[in-house]
């Protein structure tokens, strides 16, 4: 017998007979930090299977895995949500959350931008500074640092992200918004050090004798 998602090919049918009907009046917001699909080729396996090291037959194995559950999950909610931009978030979390939940999806970048107030504080900025553990390809689905450049943009200032590192694809950004993306780390470098060095290697990027006045906002 198979585990885990690979068991979900083995899906027939899904009971929600014992599923909460108070759930049925609430309100359900996801703030999601990509708009990828659940299947397919930007699906939830073939994107991040693929940063877990998962083999091009595994990737294959696990989307009709999960196609096999959208299937199922069509013929006990009347829809079909698997293409749903933000469905493939988390793994496909998000998917369940639309199609039981009846989920209303933001951006989370816009939400915690306005819970902060992000857009009032950008006023008047020289420059923005945003950043990500990793920048490639994936960043344009929606993450955190194209919705802080596009606030940027708003306000007439260069956005710049500092990364931990710049993956394939990430040159795209230079099209959505992104000024200048660096990479902290430099040279070889163990993940325990890159993390227990960050301070310096922000430092070393941030030079106090840039003539701007930096105020660090945090989301």
């Amino acid at each position: 017998m198979q585990s885990g998602d690979l068991a979900l090919s083995a899906l027939v049918s899904i009971d929600l007979a014992g599923m909460d009907p108070r759930l049925q009046s609430v309100c359900f917001e996801v703030a999601a930090d990509v708009d990828n699909p659940l299947c397919g080729p930007h699906g939830a396996s073939h994107t991040f299977g693929r940063q877990k090291d998962a083999t091009p037959e595994q990737l294959l194995l696990l989307d009709t895995a999960l196609s096999r559950f959208a299937d199922c999950c069509a013929n006990v909610v009347d829809r079909d949500c698997r293409n749903v931009a933000g469905v493939g978030a988390a793994g496909g979390m998000g998917f369940a959350a639309l199609a039981f939940l009846r989920a209303e999806f933001r951006p989370d970048v816009d939400v915690v931008a306005e819970l902060v107030g992000l857009s009032e504080k950008v006023k008047g900025a020289e420059l923005v500074i945003t950043g990500e553990g990793r920048c490639d390809a994936l960043t344009l689905r929606g993450k955190t640092p194209i919705g802080v450049a596009r606030i940027a943009r708003e306000h007439g200032a260069p956005a710049v992200i500092l990364a931990g590192t710049l993956g394939e694809g990430y040159e795209a950004l230079y099209e959505h918004g992104i000024d200048a993306a660096f990479a902290l780390v430099s040279g070889p470098m163990s993940l325990a050090d890159a993390c227990s060095q960050t301070p310096r290697l922000l430092l070393r990027e941030i030079s106090p004798g840039s003539g701007l006045n930096l105020q660090i906002t945090s989301l």
